[in-house]
Order: C-alpha cells, then sequence, then structure tokens
C-alpha cells in the first residue's frame, strides 16, 4: 500500500523522501543547495536485436534543494557504444530544467553519478563524459556577464563484481546475518592511490548483501571521503517508490530505469 501511496504522490508533483541538510556538506551560508546531482546510464540491445538497433543513454538531474526530484533526458546513440555521445545536449536540458526551478541562476556545483561503466573506460568517461559536462556548463552561462568555472565531483558506480563482506561475530548485523546498512570499506581491499570505497546502503531480502562499489574520478567539489560517504549513503534512502534504502545512489539507479524505459520504444 505504502508503494502505491509513493507512486500516486510523485505523479501529483510531491517529494516523497528529502536529504536533510546534515548530510549534505556542500550547504552554503545561506542554507541554500548551489548543487546539482546528475545520473547517467547506457543500455544496449539484446541477443535478438538487429545490427542497427542502436543503444540508448540516459541523464537524469535533481531539479530542487533536497534532491527527492529528478527529470530525465534520452537519446540513442551507436550500438555497442558506453561513453555517452549526447551527453552535452542531455545535461544542457538538465541544466535548464535545474535554472527554471531555482529563480534563473545554474548551480556552481554538479554531481556525476555513472552507472554502468567497466575499469578499462574510466579514461574515456573522465576525457570525454566530464570535458561535455563541461561545455554544456559554459554553453548555458555564455549569455551571462558574470561567468564561474563548475565545480565537478564524477563518480562510476559498479554493481557488477564479487565482492562480499561478512560481519564478524562481535558485529552487529542484520536478522538475516548481513552487515548493517551503511556499512563501508574504504581500505585494505580497495585502491591505496584513488578515492574509492564500497558501501552497503541495503538490507538484502534474502542471501548476502551485494556493496556497491563507487570510484571517483574527478573531487572538483573536495569532498572528503567521509563526506561523500554519507551524502551517498543518505541518497539511497530516498528512492521515490521505495520504502528502504536501495542498492546504489539513486540517482544512477533513476537513469538505469530510463534506459529500460527507453527499450520499450524502440
Amino acid at each position: 500500500m505504502a508503494n502505491i501511496a509513493m507512486k500516486m504522490n510523485l505523479k501529483l508533483g510531491n517529494i516523497n523522501h528529502s536529504v536533510i541538510y546534515a548530510k549534505a556538506p556542500f550547504v552554503n551560508k545561506q542554507n541554500q543547495f548551489d548543487t546539482i546531482v546528475l545520473g547517467a546510464d547506457v543500455t544496449h540491445t539484446g541477443a535478438n536485436a538487429t545490427p542497427a538497433t542502436p543503444s540508448l543513454a540516459a541523464v537524469v538531474g535533481s531539479v530542487e534543494s533536497t534532491f527527492g526530484k529528478f527529470l530525465g533526458s534520452m537519446r540513442t546513440q551507436e550500438a555497442n557504444t558506453e561513453i555517452i555521445d549526447n551527453l552535452r545536449d542531455m545535461v544542457i536540458e538538465r541544466l535548464r530544467a535545474w535554472r527554471e526551478a531555482n529563480g534563473g541562476r545554474l548551480p556552481s556545483k554538479i554531481l556525476y553519478y555513472r552507472d554502468g561503466v567497466s575499469e578499462g573506460q574510466y579514461l574515456a568517461v573522465r576525457e570525454k563524459e566530464i570535458t561535455q559536462i563541461k561545455t554544456a556548463y559554459y554553453q548555458m552561462q555564455a549569455a551571462q556577464i558574470s561567468k564561474q568555472e563548475p565545480q565537478i565531483t564524477a563518480i562510476v558506480v559498479t554493481k557488477r563484481h564479487h565482492t562480499r563482506f561478512y560481519p564478524s561475530p562481535e558485529c552487529e548485523m542484520t536478522k538475516k546475518g548481513n552487515c548493517i546498512p551503511g556499512t563501508v570499506v574504504d581500505s585494505g581491499i580497495t585502491n591505496p592511490v584513488y578515492f574509492d570505497f564500497f558501501l552497503q546502503s541495503h538490507d538484502a531480502l534474502e542471501g548476502t548483501a551485494k556493496p556497491t562499489y563507487y570510484f571517483v574520478l574527478e573531487n572538483g567539489m573536495r569532498f572528503t571521503a567521509q563526506q561523500l560517504q554519507d551524502f551517498t549513503h543518505a541518497l539511497c534512502h530516498t528512492y521515490v517508490r521505495a520504502t528502504k534504502s536501495v542498492s546504489y545512489a539513486p540517482p544512477a539507479y533513476y537513469a538505469d530505469r530510463l534506459c529500460e524505459r527507453g527499450r520499450c520504444y524502440i
């Protein structure tokens, strides 16, 4: 029943969940957010599709200060291409929607969650996609007298891995024997050089809970590890049709769902 109520509330234009200020380290002195959160994903055709069937790319973006409402854009692109070709145009649409909802101003900070990228594609995402985000921002402020550089933090969200965590007997655990939601591992098995971490943000319905791996490609917003982990975990409690926290950051989740919806039309 709660699931149906949340869906109806959302379709009526309302917000189901929000992130409190304490979990948003980039709040400014006037207690107004100056940040847009983006999520992006690409889905490819199935085994039975023709070679001419395109891949689908989707980008979602927040439009209000508590990150409880996201709108999306979608484009087709060359089949089996993971790097998003038309990211600039979609980011422009998301920035325009944010500007319309926030008094005609642009955000100075962009937090970008990118789903579905393998480790071998990290460099391509940084060189091509982050560049497109910056280009979109510059194009949006071309008519403004005062210009600024956007502060961009880009994070790759990875679900396809074989890492699992098990609580030791003396540790707190769920009824199913999993680590409690909010468990973070950022040392020992993570990269000793780069900014990365595992976050188990949910309680699995059955079996062993699978954490999500987050790799920070760029940190222009100057997050500390604790700040980014806390904020990402807070976001995982805001998925619009769930009464509990989900397994990975909702911006990436929404982009994935938008891609799946797009496949219904091709």
